[in-house]
């Protein structure tokens, strides 16, 4: 009798474990979203790297500031650059990891940012290549960082513009 007795105790123990896992399973929250796909984890690892860029870019252009003296258009270049760098690696986090943000107003944040972005830079480029004090830190300073900024531009530009296509087909 005993045996029949744990074998019934110990059926309703399982059935009761399958009925608390399955209420578990039906009760789990729903992923967070459903853009948070391999390619928007690249363009948000992609702009963990660049945070520090642009942070750098900020402090080496109130450091460098007045290593030029009468000509402070790189300094500033590289505080706007540097700031505006900034926002872009924290609005895409904040797509990712939070619910309140739309995609589309993120979006639009970036495409505005980007613009102003892309002018700023060119301004800089050339504020940059037509520098007096080519023999400066700031000139230094400014050259090695704005290039490694260019070039993850792009590599975000080609990320965004080679998935539309995914984005679109959801």
């Amino acid at each position: 009798m005993t045996t029949q007795v744990r074998e019934t105790h110990t059926t309703q123990q399982v059935t009761q474990i399958f009925m608390i896992s399955e209420s578990a399973v039906e009760s789990a929250p729903p992923p967070r979203h459903s853009h948070c796909n391999c390619t928007n984890m690249c363009v948000g690892i992609m702009s963990i790297i660049l945070a520090p860029l642009s942070v750098a870019m900020v402090v080496f252009g109130i450091l460098d500031y007045n290593l030029c003296p009468g000509h402070t258009k790189l300094a500033i270049y590289m505080i706007v650059q540097g700031a505006t760098s900034v926002f872009i690696p924290v609005l895409v986090l904040c797509w990712c990891c939070c619910k309140w943000i739309r995609g589309k107003l993120i979006i639009a944040i970036c495409a505005a940012i980007g613009l102003f972005y892309i002018g700023w830079g060119i301004v800089g480029s050339t504020w940059l290549v037509n520098s007096p004090c080519e023999n400066t830190r700031l000139h230094y300073h400014a050259y090695w960082l704005s290039v490694p900024l260019w070039i993850f531009l792009v590599i975000l530009a080609c990320i965004g513009f080679c998935t539309k296509d995914d984005e679109d087909d959801d």
